[in-house]
């Protein structure tokens, strides 16, 4: 008898222990780390780190040098790939800021945007 009371004391004192504690379930900016808590942090201030939707364009545009496609990017480089509607595969091409990219198979000018709003900050 002695062993059930001891027993049902011990859960009764951790369940009290456990009941007493307020805390809220953590929200998803608590507990994203890394990419994850950066693309929240930023998505907070209407800054989107990652597009994940196709780059819409005009009819017209990226047809000349000086109409090139103008690509958004986080980034100072950044991976792209292009496909004709009509076709499965994909051509990829590295864009790097400051220059425009000539797609011949496409006959296509692409130039890439930062968008990174620290991207002249100085890092230590």
């Amino acid at each position: 008898m002695l062993s059930i009371v001891k027993t049902v004391a011990k859960r009764s004192t951790s369940i009290r222990a456990f009941s007493s504690l307020e805390r809220d379930v953590p929200n998803m900016l608590d507990q994203a780390v890394g990419r994850q808590a950066e693309e929240l942090k930023l998505a907070e201030q209407g800054i989107e780190l990652f597009n994940r939707d196709p780059v819409s364009t005009e009819e017209n545009q990226g047809n000349s040098k000086e109409n090139p496609i103008l690509v958004p990017s986080f980034n100072s480089s950044r991976a792209v790939g292009i496909s004709h509607n009509d076709s499965p595969y994909i051509v990829w091409f590295n864009l790097e800021e400051g220059k425009v990219h000539y797609v011949p198979r496409f006959d296509k000018y692409f130039k890439l945007i930062n968008k990174n709003p620290n991207k002249h900050a100085h890092h230590h």
